[in-house]
């Protein structure tokens, strides 16, 4: 399955809105082919960093006042509960972007429903102001741009 993004805007609760079309195959689009499917991705929750447990080379989580643990140890049952340290880390928004469009045409070919669509909602009110910090040159730079998401299709 191939994807192109036509339209990358902010929504105005902050969210980011994503029109995609979708094509059996690269070769399909190469062609001239019109697309196969039009949705659009509306991502209300996104945000440009996030919180996550700190881990060391290993793996192993970074306990708060020195020490590490092993995840894999964690049994819930622990007392006192561990304190792991938590990290600021960057969201990469363009990888979140691309498991939706692909986790999109999963559930559209199971249900059998491959034939060409158009489920956008073009009634969306959007802008290019970015209050969230969404819009980072990374993401801007989808725009207009077209991918293998690596699902073929058949017609």
């Amino acid at each position: 399955m191939y994807a192109a993004i036509q339209k990358i805007r902010n929504l105005p609760d902050g969210g980011l809105y994503v029109l995609a079309d979708f094509w059996r195959t690269k070769a399909w689009f190469d062609s001239g082919n019109p697309y196969d499917a039009r949705n659009d991705f509306m991502f209300s929750t996104l945000a440009a960093t996030g919180r996550q447990p700190k881990t060391n080379r290993d793996g192993h989580y970074v306990l708060v006042g020195g020490g590490t643990l092993d995840p894999s140890r964690i049994t819930g049952d622990e007392d006192p509960q561990p304190v792991v340290e938590m990290e600021t880390v960057d969201i990469d928004i363009k990888a979140h972007i691309r498991r939706q469009l692909s986790a999109y045409w999963d559930r559209r070919t199971s249900r059998g429903d491959a034939n060409r669509l158009d489920h956008s909602q073009p009634a969306v009110v959007t802008s290019l102001s970015d209050p969230r910090g969404l819009r980072k040159a990374t993401v801007r730079a989808m725009e207009g741009t077209s991918f293998d998401l690596g699902k073929a299709i058949t017609p």
